[in-house]
């Protein structure tokens, strides 16, 4: 892609460049989404430490398993369709999490996974694109502010994840709000695309 090529001001790279920033920074928001809902989950389901440390694990697994394989994805069909098929794919499995862990342990680590093959998408996605879109004396800035959705991810999860943990009192009936997290982070990223 030629200097001449792209005009000055905003351009079509710089959408994409806000469309990957806003997957990275909504997947952020979801991995701590977990770590504090595992609190209440913990206690509601009476989880040991061990499953505790099982649940937050297995979303690491599916991550581990389909970076290298999503990477070659994104390289042979590109990354705009690899990203917004995996953004789609963790966002379905985010809004299963509730009603899995309403199932089983089992069935919650298999619906952890999931947003762990989706999220694995993500940063090799974005680096084809930019390869494609972003002018090579424009690539480090783009790549730094993509990966500015990282702590700004999680600075929002942690605060929006925590304030809707915090019990609410309905005629004398303690409610937990911890499954409305989940429905909030999936369809946030379902709506982003």
């Amino acid at each position: 892609m030629s200097e001449a090529a792209t005009p000055p001001g905003w351009g079509r790279r710089h959408a994409v460049l806000a469309m990957c920033f806003l997957a990275m920074f909504i997947a952020y928001t979801d991995r701590v989404n977990i770590s504090v809902a595992s609190v209440a989950m913990r206690e509601q389901f009476g989880w040991t430490q061990t499953v505790k440390g099982l649940v937050l694990s297995s979303f690491f697994v599916g991550y581990m398993l389909f970076m290298e394989v999503s990477g070659w994805l994104a390289t042979r069909y590109g990354g705009k369709r690899v990203l917004a098929i995996s953004v789609a794919w963790w966002s379905a499995f985010t809004v299963l999490t509730p009603w899995a862990a309403s199932l089983s342990i089992a069935a919650l680590v298999a619906a952890r996974i999931g947003p762990g093959l989706g999220e694995a998408a993500v940063t090799p996605a974005t680096f084809e694109l930019f390869r494609r879109w972003v002018p090579e004396s424009e690539r480090s800035r783009a790549v730094t502010r993509f990966l500015s959705g990282i702590p700004l991810g999680q600075i929002v999860g942690f605060m929006f994840t925590g304030w809707l943990d915090q019990p609410v009192r309905m005629a004398d009936i303690l409610l937990c709000v911890w499954r409305d997290r989940f429905h909030l982070d999936g369809d946030l990223a379902g709506a982003s695309q």
